[in-house]
């Protein structure tokens, strides 16, 4: 039989009538991180259904006082005037004393259980603490003097007044940096902070030292990685209060402040996503400058008119690149400067061919440098190029296609 706990019913009281009463009067109130996890009543041994789910706040565990009534046969009101419970009716007296005996010896029958299970405890470790009552009841303890163990072997292991496992933020750290600091030759650092309903994992590295080692290791070696991390830290929470609990995180580089990768573990499952990171724009269009625009095409871009017998070159200006964050695009602008002659020319070959092979040859190239830098692709709308003389778009270069304007 579970005992139902009074001193956690009538704090409850309040809790549960307010839910239901859309008045209230000025008062103080608290935000609340609540624990759900299909907290279950009996009485005398069967299972009840309840109209409000009971739930855990900071070791405590709250029934709604009307769910506590209905099962008693004790009718529940709000007094919004007077900010009272007023609570009616009950056992008989008769129904009173026999639950008081069958409590009295249950509570007998707990503590012989919990002195056998001490001694066992003690000969088996020699000096194991079952003495919940000496601890907070915070379950995530950052306390050095509290012992991270998932097999709850260790003679420091220590329990709350609910009976759940207390961790150690700092152990469970210091765990992963035994195991996991110098992966494939990169320094990371750890961090866990637990949150309502998950706990957030960060790791990290020095993008400066280590970027080259990093990039050096696959993605599927990456999410291993996180994957058993997660595996060893959920170990460590079971029989706590965070058992449950999703892992949620990052890949950080520090020196960049750049996050690579996103993940989320839930289940023992782990889905990890590669961010879309770019590089320095200045870094890479000076790469366009040099690579395409001076080496592979001089400076100037040929084309082919059909009323003459020399190719005519257009001479290009300047390349300029941008980051288009409402697009998650990132976009390139080529300006060149016809003359008269050139423009002409321009549009005899339009005329006949209805576009400028030349112009979408450049295009492309820078294009496939953009992707080959920042690990993206133009047919995802992601790379986004214009081809300009002067204030005049001639070409638009998209996930559609060449569009001329």
């Amino acid at each position: 039989m579970k005992l139902l706990k009074k001193k956690s019913i009538w704090i409850a009281a309040t809790v549960a009538l307010a839910v239901t009463i859309p008045v209230f009067a000025a008062g103080n109130f608290q935000t609340l991180e609540a624990y759900y996890n299909n907290i279950r009543v009996t009485v005398n041994d069967e299972y009840k259904t309840l109209k409000h789910e009971p739930f855990i706040v900071d070791g405590v565990t709250y029934v709604g006082v009307r769910d506590i009534g209905s099962l008693f046969n004790i009718s529940a009101n709000w007094n919004v005037m007077t900010q009272t419970v007023e609570l009616t009716g009950g056992l008989s007296s008769q129904e009173a004393l026999m639950y008081t005996q069958q409590i009295t010896a249950l509570q007998a029958e707990l503590e012989d259980v919990t002195n056998k299970l001490t001694q066992y405890q003690q000969s088996s470790s020699g000096n194991y603490n079952s003495n919940s009552n000496s601890q907070s009841s915070n379950p995530w303890n950052n306390s050095s003097s509290n012992t991270w163990n998932s097999n709850q072997s260790s003679s420091n292991t220590q329990y709350d007044t609910n009976g759940f496992l207390l961790v150690d933020v700092d152990d469970i750290e210091d765990m992963l940096h035994d195991e996991y600091e110098d992966y494939e030759d990169v320094e990371w650092t750890f961090s866990l902070s637990p949150k309502s309903s998950y706990i957030k994992f960060d790791i990290e590295f020095d993008g400066d030292d280590y970027l080259d080692d990093y990039e050096d290791i696959s993605s599927s070696k990456l999410e291993r990685f996180i994957e058993d991390m997660c595996d060893d830290i959920m170990a460590e929470l079971e029989g706590s209060i965070y058992e449950r609990h999703d892992i949620e995180g990052d890949i950080h580089d520090a020196d960049n402040d750049e996050d690579l990768w996103s993940f989320e573990y839930t289940d023992g499952d782990i889905e990890a996503e590669e961010n879309e990171a770019f590089p320095n724009l200045d870094e890479l269009e000076d790469l366009i400058l040099d690579d395409i625009i001076t080496d592979d095409y001089d400076d100037v871009f040929e084309i082919d008119p059909p009323n003459s017998d020399d190719d005519i070159e257009i001479d290009i200006d300047d390349v300029t690149l941008e980051v288009n964050d409402d697009e998650d695009a990132v976009i390139f602008t080529v300006d060149i400067d016809f003359d008269s002659g050139e423009q002409t020319h321009w549009d005899e070959l339009f005329d006949l061919l209805d576009k400028i092979p030349e112009a979408e040859d450049l295009m492309e190239d820078i294009e496939k440098e953009i992707e080959d830098e920042y690990n993206i692709d133009r047919t995802d709308d992601e790379i986004i190029g214009y081809l300009k003389d002067g204030s005049t778009t001639l070409i638009e270069y998209d996930d559609k296609g060449f569009d001329y304007k």
